[in-house]
């Protein structure tokens, strides 16, 4: 590929004989994205259930463009029957849930390791998977607060 990602899509429309700002060149982007089949995997809401939405400037039944990248996102279809199951694990096992059954709740942070550390380019053994950004920052800034003090 070239040097930039404006320069990488003129060369794909190019390949394809299209103007890279035409309907068809976004249609064929959208059928040449590995990531497509991701789509499907997740709920998505309807124009008409969103909050703040102009119904008169769009059709209500249209599934909502969804751009927010530091929220709880899009749920998973997925979703309701694994919480289900360990709902059920919990009410059945108390707290045998913890080392238990498909999710053994006191492992589920090490499902995530191997998928996080090809993504920062580290090692399993390099990190850590837990809490959320901003627990994580006051666990950090919390750590050295007393520094600021002295």
């Amino acid at each position: 590929m070239s040097s930039s990602p404006f320069e990488d899509l003129l060369s794909f429309a190019k390949s394809w004989n299209v103007a890279v700002d035409s309907d068809e060149f976004a249609g064929l982007m959208d059928d040449s994205d590995p990531l497509k089949s991701f789509r499907s995997k997740f709920f998505y809401p309807k124009m008409r259930c969103m909050p703040k939405v102009d119904l008169s400037l769009v059709c209500p039944e249209d599934d909502a463009v969804y751009l927010c990248g530091n929220s709880l996102g899009l749920q998973p279809k997925n979703t309701e029957t694994i919480v289900n199951r360990e709902l059920r694990k919990w009410a059945e096992s108390a707290e045998g849930g913890r080392s238990s059954g498909e999710l053994p709740w006191e492992q589920c942070d090490k499902l995530a390791v191997e998928g996080n550390a090809v993504l920062v380019g580290a090692e399993k053994d390099e990190i850590v998977v837990m809490n959320s950004l901003s627990v994580n920052l006051h666990c950090l800034l919390g750590v050295n607060a007393h520094d600021l003090y002295i």
